[in-house]
């Protein structure tokens, strides 16, 4: 079959070869869905007449006999055949395989993911300004409050001997340590 490939919403030709019967003997063509339907039948001379009347409206006819579909819909896919008849009683049949497809949205498409990573991104950064900043702030002032409120606990905090001594009932030999690093006992606690 002769491959037609088309948009929903387009104009398909389902297009007669030249060359197949002599123009002047072409009496008809037939056209017929894959299932044997008639839909309409074509003259040479551009005229159609209408054999289905869910094709009222949608069928026409080129000057040289093919067959016109208006405003294509998904339905109009399928497989269609020309019966070709001549006055001089032979028929020549043609097949053909037309493909509708769902229009393009590329460009809606791509619009609505720009749109949707702009939109991510400001999520992001209204995430780390309106949380993080302010989470980072009550840290820091806590710490600064601690430290100010500790004024000289702050040497002895950090100072792990000096630390534990302070603390009742720990063992804090395994933090002592002689000078040279050979001579250092560590202990598990």
């Amino acid at each position: 079959p002769t491959l037609v490939n088309a948009t929903v919403g387009e104009n398909v030709i389902l297009p007669l070869e030249d060359g197949i019967i002599e123009k002047s003997e072409i009496e008809e063509i037939d056209w017929l869905t894959e299932r044997w339907v008639y839909l309409a039948a074509t003259t040479v001379d551009g005229n159609v007449r209408i054999l289905e009347k869910m094709y009222e409206g949608s069928l026409s006819s080129s000057p040289n006999g093919s067959l016109i579909f208006s405003d294509v819909m998904k339905r109009n896919e399928g497989v269609y055949r020309a019966c070709i008849l001549s006055n001089k009683g032979k028929i020549v049949e043609r097949m053909y395989r037309v493909n509708i497809f769902e229009p393009h949205l590329e460009t809606s498409v791509e619009r609505r993911i720009s749109t949707e990573s702009a939109s991510d991104s400001e999520n992001e950064i209204f995430i780390f300004t309106g949380i993080g900043i302010p989470t980072f702030l009550i840290i820091i002032g806590c710490f600064i409050y601690l430290c100010k409120s500790n004024k000289g606990k702050i040497e002895t905090m950090l100072d792990p001997k000096e630390y534990n001594k302070t603390r009742t009932n720990h063992d804090t030999s395994h933090l002592e340590c002689q000078t040279q690093l050979s001579n250092c006992r560590l202990l598990s606690v």
